[in-house]
């Protein structure tokens, strides 16, 4: 059986200090991006990448297309692991904000999460290690940039637009 792969996309593992774990990020390039070497393009950063990556880049290539969106570089941040049921956990550590143990207690019993809580460190991942990263590898147009998430991710972006919305 043949793998399939989205065409002008990569995959890179970065590990983080930060959030002290590593992140598999999947990165697609625009399709003009190889025909002119001199432009630049914002980007778009989304999480839950091993849900939603396909969706978001074809969803973005084809509003591109349809002149609704400038073409973007668009960032999937995600666990390194190959289903959504590993991949839920993990999504639930990095995408919570700090809790107050009172609080933290109510959810590990609603739930059943063993670590929740880690908005902080996923939050200066992605500013201080993912976003120079992506500048340094990509032709970006600087400070150009969005997020996207829903559920927890939207959870997590609305804890960041408060928190850090550089």
């Amino acid at each position: 059986m043949a793998l399939v792969t989205i065409p002008n996309t990569e995959a890179h593992l970065l590990k983080s200090t930060h959030a002290g774990r590593e992140y598999r990020i999947s990165i697609a390039l625009p399709e003009s991006y190889a025909a002119d070497p001199q432009k630049r393009y914002p980007v778009l950063y989304g999480v839950d990448a091993n849900l939603g990556f396909g969706l978001y880049v074809n969803t973005v290539r084809l509003l591109a297309m349809a002149y609704e969106v400038p073409e973007l570089i668009i960032v999937g941040i995600d666990n390194p692991v190959d289903t959504l049921a590993a991949s839920t956990s993990l999504r639930n550590r990095d995408l919570t904000p700090p809790l107050d143990e009172q609080a933290e207690q109510k959810v590990k019993q609603a739930f059943g999460e063993d670590e929740i809580g880690g908005a902080d460190g996923y939050l200066e991942f992605i500013r201080e290690e993912l976003q120079p990263f992506v500048a340094e590898h990509f032709r970006t147009v600087p400070g150009d940039r969005a997020y996207f998430g829903d559920s927890l991710g939207g959870l997590f972006g609305y804890y960041a637009l408060l928190h850090k919305p550089d």
